[in-house]
């Protein structure tokens, strides 16, 4: 990162990783509450978000990384072993893990 022949845009991208690591590390002991969020399905809100069908599983690791993309229905057999995989290894999950059903 000192180093003075570090260029711009990795200079850039290594003080964005770094500021996400300390948000995470600072957020850590926010106390959360469990909300109920109403979601309305439609045509709207799939182009708003960016899916494709209803429903649409995506897992986000606390850097704010998306570690799994699955469009569609995925059984809890299915899901547990790549949840597992993830808190194990912190691992990306890809499409090449996920099997459609």
């Amino acid at each position: 990162l000192r180093d003075p022949t570090t260029k711009p845009p990795e200079f850039r991208r290594t003080v964005g990783q770094i500021t996400r690591l300390l948000a995470v590390e600072a957020t850590t002991t926010v106390p959360t509450k469990d909300v109920r969020v109403p979601t309305p399905l439609g045509e709207a809100n799939h182009q708003r978000y960016g899916v494709s069908t209803t429903p649409t599983l995506a897992m986000v690791d606390r850097a704010g990384i998306i570690r799994l993309y699955h469009p569609g229905t995925m059984r809890e057999t299915e899901l547990a072993p790549l949840i597992q995989r993830l808190l194990a290894e912190g691992a990306p999950l890809g499409a090449a893990d996920v099997k459609s059903p």
